[in-house]
């Protein structure tokens, strides 16, 4: 088959984009210029801005503070966790911190005590199967 040349494609191209624009095709990409571009509704647009992100993190972040401050721990390691992550530390440093202070600790255990306290204190919500380590499962 012969190669098309770019006038003859540009006809066909058009000629297409016609026939779906007439049939209510919606296409997810628009021309800007010469090159082709995602639309993004609202919510895409929402989800991922960086300002949503960052009041979202940063109202999370002040509820715990609030919590940590105000509420009942069953034990000093969990006030610890809890304490250093409405500070903004990683969950593997955390671990690492309690195990250098003595405390057993793995960072894949730290979920489970943190999603403890998120429930308790109605900040998160999580399945009855994210609560509690899954025996012998591995993934």
């Amino acid at each position: 088959m012969p190669k098309m040349t770019k006038e003859a494609f540009a006809k066909l191209q058009a000629k297409w984009y016609a026939k779906l624009a007439k049939s209510g095709f919606e296409d997810i990409e628009e021309l800007v210029g010469s090159e082709w571009h995602l639309k993004s509704s609202d919510t895409h647009h929402c989800k991922y801005d960086p300002e949503v992100v960052r009041g979202a993190k940063q109202a999370y972040f002040e509820s715990l503070r609030e919590c940590v401050a105000s509420q009942k721990f069953d034990n000093k390691q969990d006030k610890y966790v809890m304490k250093r992550l409405s500070e903004g530390a990683t969950q593997k440093a955390i671990a690492e911190e309690l195990r250098a202070k003595g405390y057993p600790c793995h960072r894949q255990s730290l979920p489970y005590t943190i999603r403890k306290y998120e429930v308790r204190w109605g900040i998160k919500n999580y399945p009855a199967r994210k609560m509690q380590p899954q025996k012998g499962k591995r993934k």
